[in-house]
């Protein structure tokens, strides 16, 4: 804590040495009154103790072998690992490229302050001029600028003599490359750089391999690795944040602690059937939370729909049903709808169900031909994914429509009642013959032989099962059909009856005096037959 002023205009001026910073923050502890603050700094870029601090990529240094990488390297005397200063030296494949580098990963970020060259260690070869480019991520590099311009480096002039150069602008970096422009005979390098290791105690990026893999319908696994090491700065990783939400979500994320810092994936369980999620995880060190990992997506499995289509069905003709449904509601298809089983049987029969599958997600309706005419038929529908069948509908009746009748009414009879009137009478069709509700009967007539049309009698009563024709020809023959109808039309005609109007008394009359004739005949057999009888036993 610095002292502060006693009084509204006198200067208090404190040293402070071994500070290397860009930004600074006054923290106003007590106050006289109301918080007033008026301040000036004082100061150079950056310390001369800087240029001192190797960060070890010299020969025998703190930087492996592993952290040495390059574009190209002429052979294996000349590989990148002996790019380091007092080493052998690195070159290229060829000078042609004017992109060849030499890339060192620092391991942690540092201020870099100043870099270093010599030239190889045997050959009369070095690099003359050089540009520096820097990178947090190792991703994405910028080359390093002064007064805003692309800064060029000198280089050696000599074999092995070192030659440093301070940078006098703001630069933080995890990785560094050396890129020659100007060389002698050959580009060749041995580098080392200068700088400040930068004190976080939190990891300055996200675990790395972040990974998520549905692995059922409703749970989402995520893996990821460790930070890398530079992002670390030298922390152990106490454990790690797992964030998940539906994707679109406005609510704020469902989060995991996994206190453990070698626990390297979590399972995520009761999540909504094939749905998409985001997830991020973070790194925590005992000072606090990392920096979030960007947003990655995923989504759980399919499985089978968890509700039925809504579905109607309507009579077509007297022999097809239609059945016409919509798509379970979003949040039960739990999936993409491949197709739908529509299934159906006679209402009260006993047998099992016919099936007609639909391989098509997007077809709602489907016409059930050949069906029975005028009868109820029962309907249940289900969807189904990739995964398998959901659940069947509840049951909708249907009845086709009505026909005409396919035959005529049964036990058609005609009876002459007088000379003058006829009486015909009729049942119904057989059941399975109605096709429908009967409306009436037509009663068809006309003298027999005659060409002209029959007269027609309608009973507007499928309940009326005769009817007396009357005003008919005395002794003259009438032939006779009757036929069923429904609201539809007129079934088939039945066979010709033919019947003679007359009276029926005098009929009987001579039906008697038939059978007294008959019996007179059959008495004078019977007493000649008892003659011959007496003569025989004479």
């Amino acid at each position: 804590v610095l002292r502060g002023n006693n009084d509204r205009y006198s200067e208090v001026k404190h040293v402070i040495y071994g500070v290397l910073t860009r930004y600074l923050r006054f923290l106003p502890q007590t106050h006289q009154g109301r918080v007033c603050m008026r301040t000036e700094m004082f100061g150079v870029k950056q310390k001369p103790i800087c240029d001192m601090e190797a960060i070890g990529l010299a020969s025998g240094g703190a930087i492996p072998k592993s952290s040495f990488t390059a574009t190209s390297f002429y052979n294996e005397k000349y590989n990148p690992s002996n790019g380091r200063l007092n080493a052998t030296g690195w070159a290229p494949k060829s000078t042609t490229n004017p992109e060849d580098y030499l890339q060192v990963d620092l391991l942690y970020e540092y201020f870099i302050c100043a870099v270093a060259t010599q030239g190889s260690k045997k050959s009369v070869e070095w690099t003359t001029e050089y540009k520096i480019h820097l990178s947090l991520d190792g991703k994405s590099f910028f080359a390093y600028s002064e007064n805003s311009t692309e800064k060029l480096f000198p280089g050696n002039s000599d074999k092995n003599g070192v030659v440093k150069n301070s940078l006098l602008e703001f630069a933080r970096a995890t990785f560094i490359r050396f890129q020659p422009t100007k060389y002698k005979k050959f580009k060749v390098l041995r580098v080392e750089v200068y700088g400040i290791l930068l004190t976080i105690t939190v990891p300055s990026q996200p675990p790395s391999a972040f990974k998520l893999t549905a692995s059922s319908s409703t749970s989402i696994t995520a893996s990821w690795q460790l930070p890398p090491v530079f992002a670390r700065h030298g922390r152990n990783i106490t454990g790690f944040k797992l964030f998940h939400r539906k994707k679109g979500s406005a609510g704020s994320a469902s989060s995991w602690t996994i206190g453990n810092g070698s626990a390297l994936s979590r399972n995520v369980i009761g999540l909504d059937k094939f749905t998409e999620y985001e997830f991020q995880v973070l790194a925590y060190t005992p000072d606090g939370d990392g920096t979030k990992s960007p947003v990655e997506v995923e989504r759980t499995k399919e499985d089978v729909p968890s509700q039925a289509p809504s579905f109607t069905v309507t009579a077509v003709t007297s022999t097809t049903i239609t059945a016409s449904w919509e798509l379970p509601p979003l949040a039960s298809r739990n999936g993409i709808i491949r197709g739908f089983q529509l299934f159906f049987k006679e209402k009260g029969s006993v047998g099992p169900q016919s099936l007609l599958q639909v391989n098509s997600g997007s077809t709602l309706s489907k016409n059930v031909t050949g069906l029975k005419i005028f009868t109820e038929y029962e309907f249940q529908i289900l969807a189904f994914t990739s995964v398998g069948s959901g659940p069947k509908s509840p049951s909708k009746v249907e009845r086709t429509k009505e026909d005409v009748p396919s035959k005529a009414p049964s036990s058609f009879s005609v009876t002459a009642v007088t000379s003058k009137t006829i009486t015909a009478s009729w049942q119904l069709p057989t059941e399975d013959s109605r096709n429908g509700i009967m409306k009436g009967f037509k009663l068809l007539y006309k003298k027999r032989g005659y060409v002209a049309s029959a007269t027609t009698l309608t009973l507007n009563n499928g309940t009326t099962l005769s009817k007396d024709v009357t005003g008919l020809d005395n002794n003259t023959e009438y032939e006779f059909e009757v036929l069923a109808f429904t609201s539809v039309g007129d079934g088939p005609k039945s066979s010709v009856k033919v019947k003679k109007a007359q009276n029926k008394d005098l009929e009987q009359t001579k039906e008697s005096k038939k059978e007294s004739k008959k019996g007179r005949k059959k008495r004078r057999k019977q007493k000649k037959l008892r003659e011959r009888k007496k003569v025989q036993t004479v």
